[in-house]
């Protein structure tokens, strides 16, 4: 009984420590995930996300880069990516789905951004992230003209 109330208590501070450890508008943190391309992993998509923040309102460097890094991240591993802010329990996940209905660069294809993630089938896990996402991406249509 010890070692289960052990296992369940480090299991708890790991999970709680890794939350504290999110550094939110880090650059480097978003360049390491850019630089990946498509190598990327589920841990490098969930430090990403956790960078992604409100307060970062105010850096217009970080905020433009990781826009593009979050419709490349979407577009080269929509699964991973799905899955990722599907678990995502930061107040911020709302703010990360409406980054999809602004792309700050023009170059920005949304329609293929689209297709990516309703390629995703099959995962019951994340079907209203999904649908969320999907919704953000076609209010993106009109003002990609």
């Amino acid at each position: 009984m010890k070692l289960v109330m052990t296992i369940i208590c480090s299991f708890a501070l790991s999970v709680l420590f890794a939350q504290s450890e999110c550094k939110k508008c880090d650059g480097d943190i978003v360049l390491a995930t850019f630089e990946k391309q498509s190598e990327f992993t589920r841990q490098d998509v969930d430090e990403f996300l956790c960078t992604i923040d409100k307060s970062c309102i105010d850096n217009v460097e970080f905020g433009q880069f990781s826009n593009e890094v979050l419709f490349l991240v979407a577009n080269r591993n929509p699964k991973i990516f799905l899955s990722s802010l599907a678990e995502n329990s930061s107040s911020n996940r709302q703010y990360i789905i409406r980054m999809f209905s602004d792309p700050i660069n023009d170059s920005i294809n949304v329609k293929k951004t689209i297709h990516s993630i309703r390629s995703v089938r099959g995962f019951r896990a994340f079907r209203e992230t999904k649908k969320s996402v999907l919704t953000a991406l076609r209010k993106a249509l009109p003002k990609k003209r």
